[in-house]
């Protein structure tokens, strides 16, 4: 192909590369890993590419079920469930935000019946766990769980 080159002499250009991996795992779980870099040359590309690997690689290995970015969205579906519900996530250390535990802590505020607790279970490893609220309604009963929360929720107080 054509080489990118400065108006000024033969160098490549340096453009900016966001590059997500992401790893389909034989129980179904699936993890992830990004890297957005700036100023790179093109060349450069493959050592960003292998840091992605080497990255799932160390998670596949800890046992890790899910990211951080897809635990987030399987909240919801644990705070669904009338059962309790468990999933191994990388330790919070290696989470790039706090979006899963301010998820996990919005969720509970809403519909007290749920309750995440995150536990250590070795190094780089968290396990997830969820109460189970069955914020869907108990059996025979309609609601609506993102148009009605329940009696005592933040959302219904002052009403």
């Amino acid at each position: 192909g054509r080489q990118a080159r400065n108006k000024g002499g033969g160098k490549r250009k340096k453009t900016s590369w966001c590059i997500q991996t992401c790893v389909e795992l034989d129980h179904g779980g699936r993890i992830s890993a990004n890297k957005l870099q700036q100023g790179v040359a093109e060349t450069d590309v493959a050592q960003i590419m292998a840091s992605l690997v080497d990255e799932l690689r160390h998670w596949v290995d800890l046992g890790v079920a899910f990211d951080e970015c897809t635990a987030d969205q399987l909240l919801v579906c644990m705070a669904l469930s009338p059962h309790p519900s468990t999933i191994v996530v990388p330790a919070k250390e290696l989470w790039s935000s706090k979006h899963l535990s301010t998820a996990a802590e919005v969720i509970s505020m809403v519909h007290p019946s749920v309750s995440f607790t995150f536990e250590d279970t070795g190094p780089g490893l968290l396990r997830l766990a969820c109460s189970g609220g069955n914020i869907s309604g108990e059996e025979g009963e309609e609601r609506d769980p993102c148009h009605s929360p329940p009696a005592g929720s933040p959302l219904t107080s002052g009403r």
